[in-house]
């Protein structure tokens, strides 16, 4: 585990004052979710302004400051705090079904999507951190050496 990951193999944050941690395939999964949920947010607002659902004015503003904040937790999943915000973002998600109920399922749809992502991410960041640590144990030696003979 690296010194930029906390138990369970989340990020915490960077080792050094001033140093990025690496975007390891936990980080990047999440983020490609919440991007593609940014995306979905775009299209849900112009369908809440194109059906009035709300005032047009509130739709375009609150729906442009929703999809900001995806954008830049999206960018923030190296960070555990940033990965606890993406969950969050999926209960937001989820909630925008009181204004349009069909985001009910498309936000529990993304929601399973990023759930999935943080469950295999974890995975494959442990798998990642065994090879690495195998690669670092001299002991273990996966190419055994041909033998001299008598």
């Amino acid at each position: 585990m690296s010194g930029a990951e906390g138990g369970g193999g989340l990020p915490t944050g960077p080792c050094e004052p001033g140093a990025r941690p690496a975007r390891g395939p936990l980080a990047s999964l999440l983020a490609i979710a919440l991007g593609l949920e940014a995306a979905v947010l775009f299209f849900a607002t112009l369908v809440a302004f194109g059906l009035r659902v709300v005032d047009p004015v509130l739709a375009l503003v609150g729906g442009a400051a929703l999809l900001l904040v995806f954008v830049l937790v999206a960018g923030a999943q190296r960070w555990r705090a940033g990965v606890i915000a993406g969950g969050v973002l999926q209960v937001v998600l989820i909630a925008t079904g009181a204004l349009m109920p069909v985001m009910f399922l498309v936000g529990g749809g993304f929601a399973a999507l990023w759930l999935w992502c943080l469950v295999r991410g974890r995975r494959l960041e442990t798998q990642r951190a065994a090879v690495l640590a195998a690669a670092a144990d001299p002991a273990v030696d996966d190419h055994p050496t041909e033998r001299e003979t008598p």
